[in-house]
């Protein structure tokens, strides 16, 4: 989650947030999902009921034009926004990358772990996450340790960066970024973007 770099809001997004701060710790484990319920109390607030499901948006300021084979790393900046009427104790988000191509004969080669790097600003730092081939075919990020408690009516920014290798199939000429929400319930939302590839 980005500290040093606080990428505005999209728009559309915008408007929704005007008190929405960015959350710097991770859930509380007293508060989380599977924590035990605590004593009965006639003081106890009952239980919150989560309305639709939360949304998660690209940052235009920190969307790539593309990606250069070999070259720089780029930015990406996404925000998770809660506006269900109920707090999310666990929620995180996902970066998936595809990239696919024929090369004859009903075959085709696709991006593999070993063809890119990608990044998140965590604590004040870049962390790398872990590639792993999904379905699709999708390269899956491990990002469960950013999962953080997040409020109702507020959201969370995050900021990540990713390189492709040399190694990448020549044939490979654009990419498919996926964003993922998940929380304590699963699946949030998803949104997803195409950029170029080029050499």
């Amino acid at each position: 989650m980005s500290t040093a770099r606080r990428p505005r809001l999209p728009l559309a997004v915008a408007g929704l947030l005007l008190t929405a701060v960015p959350l710097l710790a991770p859930a509380n484990p007293a508060t989380a999902c599977d924590a035990p319920d605590p004593a009965p109390s006639a003081t106890r607030t009952p239980a919150t009921v989560h309305h639709g499901r939360a949304t998660v948006a690209y940052d235009p300021l920190t969307m790539p034009k593309g990606v250069v084979v070999g070259g720089p790393k780029v930015e990406i900046g996404t925000v998770i926004y809660n506006g269900t009427g109920a707090p999310f104790h666990s929620i995180r988000p996902a970066l998936g990358l595809s990239a696919w191509a024929p090369i004859g004969n009903g075959k085709a080669v696709s991006l593999a772990p070993r063809d890119a790097t990608v990044e998140v600003y965590h604590q004040g730092r870049w962390k790398r996450l872990s590639l792993t081939s999904g379905c699709d075919p999708v390269l899956n990020t491990n990002t469960d340790f950013l999962a953080a408690h997040l409020p109702d009516n507020r959201a969370t920014r995050f900021l990540f960066r990713l390189s492709i290798t040399r190694a990448a199939p020549a044939q490979l000429t654009s990419l498919q970024l996926h964003f993922t929400a998940w929380s304590e319930r699963g699946y949030e939302a998803l949104v997803s973007r195409t950029i170029p590839i080029t050499r």
